[in-house]
């Protein structure tokens, strides 16, 4: 029994026959709709199961709410990337068991990638959180609806926002808020890409200013969304007071590090070369490396006073451990700064800069902007990073939805204090920032005053499948923490 349509995105001219052949070739298959900008031309005499749909974007709201009233079958397949796409043989029968014991709204599930020169790669995708609820979340390029939940929560919620790119993220926010997103952890489809992804380009894709109009209208949806959850907050308006005139030091340049031989130096000299109208000093936590690294520091420490070499009497700590460690300490100051071990701050004012920040708008946190650079500090892509989506009014909520808020970062200690760390290596700081943002305003300097070096080998360089599904799930955890947090933060307003 036919019971499945296939939306498939832009598919290759050149390539159509193969596009549309795994589709054609599946018994449960009624209908495939092709829908692509107007420049864009197929071979003539199409399947008569082919019909094409014309929008310069996919997907606005109003066209996908056309589309869907179309759809005369039981589930309706939307692949939402250019490739070749081929189904397991399980694909049917799976997402539909899923989807009818779960009652879901919109399935995804594991994929398989085929590489040029024949392999295929395994991608696995994180599971489904209250937290997860954003544009950003890997769904993979290809999901699955379930049309009687869809006509359903269409009839319940009305018609979709006239969205110009946003029509399929508003039909997921809505299955997100009742529950009705469904992971299914197998591997049920492979897919070849048009051509190679760039991760680092996908990464900042919502920094670029050529994708600034698409942001704004995900932001808008995505604003929409937590409002119904009862998560979206207004402009924050807590401030602190700035620390007053200190004996010892006022500021702290934090620098967790371990096995990083090759540029803690570097790293260390970057924030010895401050030039500030105040005292700091610069912890070192050293997490009981085993290269040459607590020599090089050890050096470092006698030839600049305010180097401090520390090491942790609990061994096994991550990055968070480590912070958590170093601005507990009374060496700590009022304000601490962050410092990768194998990044540099950009000039001698970079850390003058983010503690005038936090000062003069008694904010408990300050991010500032970088610039990426290769391991001889030339600039590459996407070179200055500044997270201009931040509003003062809105990027509070936003950054439940974006990956991070930028670097370096600069904290009110006993703010920071309260919340505390999580001993983790990835995500402690959007842990921490989360949180921070929930109570107080923050501040933020747009001018790149860090350098963020990438070279093979460092926690930036690229991340297998599995490992970046790993962190989008810890992430998520946290999201869903804060959404909880939020949504009781309201709850006792109102009451």
């Amino acid at each position: 029994m036919k019971q499945w349509t296939v939306f498939i995105w832009h598919p290759w001219p050149s390539a159509m026959r193969f596009c549309l052949a795994p589709w054609l070739q599946a018994q449960e298959v009624q209908q495939i709709v092709l829908i692509h900008p107007a420049d864009v031309h197929y071979p003539e005499d199409p399947d008569p199961q082919v019909a094409e749909v014309k929008e310069e974007t996919f997907i606005p709201g109003r066209s996908l709410e056309h589309l869907l009233h179309a759809v005369t079958t039981d589930y309706l397949v939307i692949i939402r990337e250019p490739g070749v796409y081929s189904p397991s043989d399980a694909f049917f029968r799976r997402c539909h068991q899923a989807g009818e014991a779960a009652g879901a709204g919109l399935l995804y599930s594991h994929y398989r990638r085929m590489t040029d020169d024949h392999h295929t790669v395994d991608i696995p995708l994180p599971p489904f959180q209250p937290g997860s609820g954003r544009d950003t979340f890997p769904l993979g390029p290809l999901v699955v609806l379930r049309m009687a939940a869809v006509r359903e929560i269409l009839n319940r919620q009305g018609a979709l926002w006239p969205s110009r790119w946003g029509g399929l993220m508003e039909v997921f926010y809505r299955f997100a808020g009742q529950g009705q997103v469904q992971h299914v952890p197998e591997f049920l489809y492979a897919m070849r890409q048009n051509d190679a992804s760039d991760r680092e380009t996908e990464h900042f894709a919502y920094l670029t200013p050529e994708n600034r109009e698409q942001q704004m209208e995900m932001e808008n949806l995505f604003s929409s969304y937590l409002r119904r959850r009862q998560a979206w907050l207004p402009p924050r308006e807590s401030r602190i007071l700035p620390a007053g005139n200190v004996d010892s030091v006022l500021a702290s340049v934090v620098i967790p590090v371990r096995n990083r031989e090759g540029t803690i130096a570097q790293a260390v000299e970057s924030a010895a070369r401050q030039e500030t109208d105040f005292p700091f000093n610069i912890l070192v936590v050293d997490n009981h490396s085993t290269d040459g690294t607590s020599r090089v520091i050890g050096e470092m420490a006698s030839r600049h006073a305010p180097v401090r070499h520390l090491v942790p009497p609990r061994m096994g700590l991550n990055i968070g451990g480590c912070w958590h460690y170093a601005v507990s300490l009374d060496l700590c100051g009022s304000y601490a700064v962050q410092l990768d071990s194998d990044d540099l701050y950009a000039g001698p004012r970079t850390l003058q800069t983010m503690v005038d920040c936090l000062r003069s708008g008694g904010y408990a946190l300050a991010v500032g902007s970088y610039r990426v650079v290769d391991e001889n500090l030339d600039e590459i892509p996407p070179g200055v990073v500044d997270h201009r989506e931040w509003t003062a009014e809105n990027g509070h909520n936003n950054l439940l939805r974006v990956e991070g808020i930028g670097a370096p970062r600069a904290y009110y200690v006993p703010a920071l204090r309260q919340i505390g760390f999580p001993d983790v290596g990835y995500g402690e700081d959007y842990a921490v920032v989360l949180a921070l943002s929930r109570k107080y305003t923050v501040g933020r300097v747009m001018e790149p005053v860090y350098l963020c070096r990438r070279w093979r080998g460092n926690s930036d360089s690229e991340r297998s499948p599995g490992r970046s599904a790993a962190h989008h799930q810890y992430k998520d955890f946290l999201r869903t923490l804060e959404l909880k947090a939020r949504q009781r933060l309201n709850e006792q307003r109102s009451g």
